[in-house]
C-alpha cells in the first residue's frame, strides 16, 4: 500500500495581518515547491521573500529529519489564522483618542510527497 508521506510545519507571530499574508499564500495552495519558490520569487510584496525562507526551511526539514525525496514535495494545505493583536493608542487634537490595531499572524504548511 502506497501511503503518502506528510510534513506539517508551523510559522507564528508574523507582523503582518492576516489578509494581506492571505493573498500571497493562496497562490501557493497545490503547487511543487519548487514552482511555489519561483512564484514567490516573481512578487513584489514586502513579505514574500520571508515566505520563501519559511517554505524552504519547511523543505530542509522534511528532507533531514524525515527523509522526504526534496523534488517530489508539494504544498497540500498552506492556511493563514490570526495570531495576538497589538492595541496602541494614538491621541489626536483636543485629547482625544483613538486605537491603533496592530495584528499578528501565523501560516500553517502541509508538504506532501508524491
Amino acid at each position: 500500500m502506497d501511503e503518502k508521506k506528510k510534513v506539517h510545519a508551523c510559522w507564528r507571530m508574523i507582523r503582518i495581518s492576516p489578509q494581506k499574508l492571505g493573498v500571497i499564500v493562496s497562490c501557493l495552495r497545490g503547487k511543487s515547491l519548487k514552482n511555489a519558490v519561483k512564484i514567490l520569487d516573481g512578487m513584489r510584496k514586502s513579505i514574500a521573500p520571508d515566505v520563501k525562507k519559511f517554505l524552504i526551511s519547511a523543505k530542509s526539514n522534511a528532507v533531514n529529519n524525515f527523509q522526504l525525496n526534496p523534488d517530489a514535495l508539494h504544498v497540500s494545505e498552506i492556511s493563514v489564522g490570526k495570531n495576538m493583536v497589538l492595541r496602541r493608542r494614538h491621541i489626536g487634537g483636543r485629547s482625544h483618542s483613538g486605537e491603533i490595531r496592530k495584528p499578528f499572524s501565523q501560516v500553517r504548511v502541509v508538504l506532501e510527497e508524491k
